[in-house]
């Protein structure tokens, strides 16, 4: 049986690996949770009058007054809060989901680096940079 598929103690380095998984999960839901506060506070003035701007703007292209015909958006709201607001249950998910396929990703091909067949390879002759100068036809 292979040793990496017994199953006994835990060694260091699997420990760490789920402890940096452990940390980045707890860092991208501690980010997704502060930048939803952030969104939802009021304290985003600039992204509200920009979006007020937009609105605006929007309006007079659906009069055909500018270059291509826009509906005006429903929403008062800036699409970032909406996003926030309704949807974070699932960003947060998918956002743990990617993450934790790419972490299984960079364990998965550590883990075959470190732990790859070191063997050497057969040398045929044929890489480059390989031949030496008798090996070359005449000119």
């Amino acid at each position: 049986m292979n040793k990496r598929w017994k199953f006994g103690r835990p060694s260091l380095a699997h420990f760490c690996w789920v402890l940096g998984y452990l940390f980045t999960l707890s860092a991208m839901l501690y980010g997704m949770s502060k930048i939803r506060e952030q969104q939802l506070s009021g304290a985003s003035t600039k992204l509200e009058d920009s979006w007020r701007q937009w609105r605006k703007a929007a309006a007079i292209q659906a009069k055909g007054a500018g270059p291509v015909k826009r509906k005006i958006p429903k929403s008062t709201l800036p699409p970032m809060q909406v996003l926030f607001a309704d949807h974070y249950k699932t960003i947060t998910l998918a956002a743990v989901i990617f993450g934790s396929f790419l972490y299984g990703m960079l364990y998965f091909f550590t883990q075959g680096i470190v732990a790859g067949d070191h063997r050497q390879l057969p040398d045929s002759g044929h890489h480059r940079g390989t031949r030496t100068k008798a090996e070359h036809p005449p000119d």
